[in-house]
């Protein structure tokens, strides 16, 4: 029985029946007070009688195998869309992305042919790729890796996915332009402000105390996709990195330069990095009141729902040995949760300042100044529940160097392509009376 009002109910169910052979079906309707009542009379099923193939580049046994039938079978019109599918991706993947596909059907004594007209169109071979955006043609050929080949929709889609990892483009279209004999392929992208300006600090209303912090940094520096930032934080640090990816190509050059400042020591550190996809290998120097060496590896992957990195570094102290110190995390996101859980550890027994691992603020452990939290072994966690999409609450939760912490609070999050802004009320171990306020702000330019 079916209500009066899903009239094109009966439409589709005769739809579904001819798309499974039974060409024949009648669907009559009986009213019966609101609703009708349906006799189907389905009538013998066809079945696919032959296949007849047009002449195309791809062989003709490839494309009866793509669609998977053959005669005496059933007729079976999802398998006829899946070989199609099959088929026309064959072709965009082998020079032809103007291929067009038309299936025609003749019936008679319960037997269907099947004809397929193939228009393959002409063979592309892609001489040279035009980029219509801010970012320099020449850094975007460099990036995506591209050599003159034969035009490859998946080539093409690995292409625009790698230009999209950039955070300064947000989409891409393409299009093949002809020139003669010669074609061209052009990415029409969608960039957003490459220029980021963070300001940011924490509060705390009972001792009107206030640490500051503002970075700048350029993530596509005149167009060449190098990388420049610079940051400053209250009575603390400063910071200045750059990433060169065209002197060492294929691999990533970066240099890195730091301050900290403690209470009566000063620490400066130079780092030197070659990374190439998701590794990262660097080496440098760090001085304050000795001097360190060290070299390592960093790694990071986003493999949907989840993302995680870690490292690894050895570190020798001049005259006083070595020792191993390493982290990792990882994000998963199982909505409404948002879980990020860290962990470092060194193998160091008898440090000094310089030598611990620092956290607290907006970014690792709420509640805390930044870096307000020393430790050698320590692990952490974030758990945010979002279950409503700007406010949400959460507790951080960090085991360090045997002791336990906690921050806990409500925080606000509004992002868009241009602007970011967070806030968050964290309470350090249920210590209303210490309660911080967190902000930070980003803004693309």
């Amino acid at each position: 029985m079916v209500a009066k009002e899903n009239g094109d109910y009966v439409l589709r169910l005769r739809r579904s029946y001819i798309s499974k052979g039974y060409f024949d079906v009648l669907v009559r309707e009986c009213e019966k007070g609101d609703s009708t009542l349906l006799k189907i009379y389905t009538g013998p099923r066809y079945r696919i009688g032959s296949v007849a193939i047009s002449p195309s580049p791809l062989s003709s046994e490839f494309i009866r195998k793509a669609f998977n039938l053959s005669p005496g079978t059933y007729y079976d019109e999802d398998k006829i869309e899946d070989g199609i599918e099959q088929i026309l991706e064959a072709f965009l993947n082998q020079g032809y992305p103007f291929c067009q596909i038309r299936p025609s059907l003749e019936k008679s004594d319960h037997l269907v042919r099947i004809n397929v007209d193939i228009l393959a169109g002409p063979l592309v071979r892609l001489s040279d790729l035009l980029y219509s955006g801010r970012t320099k043609t020449w850094a975007v050929k460099r990036w995506v890796e591209f050599q003159p080949m034969l035009f490859s929709e998946e080539k093409v889609t690995e292409w625009k996915d790698k230009l999209k990892q950039l955070s300064f483009i947000a989409l891409i279209k393409d299009r093949i332009i002809r020139v003669g004999n010669e074609y061209y392929l052009q990415f029409l992208p969608q960039e957003i402000g490459s220029e980021v300006i963070e300001l940011g600090g924490t509060f705390l209303p009972k001792e009107n105390e206030l640490f500051a912090l503002i970075s700048f940094s350029s993530e596509n520096l005149l167009g060449t996709m190098r990388r420049l930032s610079l940051r400053w934080e209250t009575k603390k640090r400063l910071e200045v990195s750059y990433l060169e990816p065209w002197l060492i190509y294929p691999f990533q050059l970066g240099l890195k330069f730091y301050d900290i400042w403690f209470d009566s020591l000063r620490v400066s550190r130079f780092e030197v990095s070659f990374s190439r996809k998701k590794i990262t290998i660097y080496t440098g120097i760090e001085r304050g009141d000795k001097r360190d060496e060290f070299i390592g590896m960093r790694f990071d992957s986003r493999p949907f729902p989840c993302s995680l990195g870690g490292f690894t570094e050895l570190v020798r102290v001049v005259d006083k040995g070595s020792y191993l110190k390493g982290g990792g995390w990882i994000k998963l996101w199982l909505h409404p949760l948002s879980l990020l859980v860290n962990g470092r550890h060194t193998t160091l027994r008898h440090a000094e300042v310089t030598d611990y691992f620092r956290i607290g603020g907006i970014t690792s452990l709420r509640g805390y100044w930044e870096e307000e939290l020393y430790f050698l072994s320590g692990l952490w966690i974030n758990n945010e529940l979002k279950l409503f999409p700007l406010l949400y609450p959460f507790i951080d939760i960090a085991f360090l160097g045997g002791e336990w912490y906690y921050g806990s609070g409500i925080g606000f999050d509004l992002t868009s392509s241009r602007l970011g802004l967070k806030l968050a009320l964290g309470i350090p171990n249920r210590d209303f009376f210490q309660a911080k306020f967190h902000l930070l702000i980003t803004g693309r330019l």
